[in-house]
């Protein structure tokens, strides 16, 4: 199956004390026949995930995130996954790969640590936008191991409800628990 290559951008950023980002591009290798999703779709949800990381490197590293934007584009790549939804960063490398393509609410946690946080995902297109931002911010947290994760989780949280406040909706989680669903991710 053959992938194409996309490019996002996050447009240029500046920070109150006047310290300026330059304009920011992510290339995205996408396995569309694969996924089953047209990039007109996915697209946005790229787009949504990347500029939000992108402000949250900029705003948390200053200096260091512009040093590391100049000399490296990052790539994402979007499989399929007959395992589950899960993630692989390896420098300015993001795999994602995406499971079941659900339509009902979704309750996720990251499997290693017993801590994490758990996060309802309202749908396939919320999973997507937080994993992405969750392999793709990997490339500017700090350290490895549990806090390094823990950060990364924080931002998929933000950045799932930077896509649901762009949408304009506002989702509440079911209150069974029949829609419990384990999910893998591994990053």
């Amino acid at each position: 199956m053959k992938a194409k290559t996309y490019k996002i951008t996050a447009p240029a950023m500046r920070l109150r004390s006047g310290l300026r980002a330059p304009k920011t591009e992510l290339k995205v290798v996408y396995y569309e026949r694969q996924v089953g999703v047209p990039w007109a779709v996915m697209r946005p949800l790229v787009a949504c995930a990347f500029r939000h990381v992108q402000r949250e490197g900029f705003k948390d590293l200053k200096v260091n995130f512009i040093d590391r934007n100049r000399n490296n584009v990052s790539l994402l790549y979007l499989h399929k996954s007959g395992r589950g939804w899960w993630g692989r960063n390896m420098g300015v490398r993001s795999r994602v790969f995406i499971g079941h393509l659900h339509t009902k609410p979704w309750q996720t946690t990251y499997p290693k640590f017993r801590d994490m946080p758990v996060f309802w995902h309202k749908d396939w297109k919320e999973h997507v936008v937080g994993l992405m931002a969750h392999e793709l911010f990997h490339r500017w947290q700090p350290g490895t191991g549990k806090n390094a994760e823990f950060m990364c989780e924080m931002v998929e949280w933000d950045a799932i409800d930077a896509y649901r406040k762009q949408q304009g909706y506002v989702f509440v989680p079911p209150a069974t628990a029949e829609h419990l669903e384990p999910v893998l991710k591994i990053a």
